[in-house]
């Protein structure tokens, strides 16, 4: 029995002897593995936030021009509604309005020409 445990213990002790003589071997090699990701990821990691943030402003940027322009259109129409030539123009064309010694003249529609047919008879 005791060769038994004897036997075992070797093994183990290779496989760990194996493990340390591979970190030895190898030890600069992760270091520098491991020293490259750190710069990587610490160089690359605000890169991408920058990019993001560029794509951002530029959106931003994008939705602001758009209004600015749609701010300009409705202060020209604000700017026409105000003067007085487009308030006598709805005046005349919407509430039907005459200025003093002008008649109002209107063209007939169908239905209307139809009524005064059967009214009055054309000679």
């Amino acid at each position: 029995m005791n060769n038994n445990v004897v036997e075992l213990h070797p093994k183990a002790r290779k496989s760990k002897r194996g493990f340390k003589k591979f970190l030895s071997r190898n030890f600069m090699f992760i270091v520098i593995f491991f020293f490259a990701g750190y710069i990587v990821y610490g160089i690359g990691a605000p890169m991408l936030q920058t990019k993001e943030l560029s794509s951002e402003v530029a959106s931003v940027e994008k939705e602001i021009a758009l209004a600015k322009k749609q701010n300009q259109e409705l202060q020209e129409k604000i700017d026409l509604l105000k003067t007085n030539e487009y308030v006598e123009r709805v005046a005349r064309e919407k509430l039907g309005f005459v200025k003093p010694g002008e008649i109002l003249i209107m063209p007939a529609e169908i239905g209307d020409l139809k009524e005064l047919n059967k009214e009055t008879p054309l000679y």
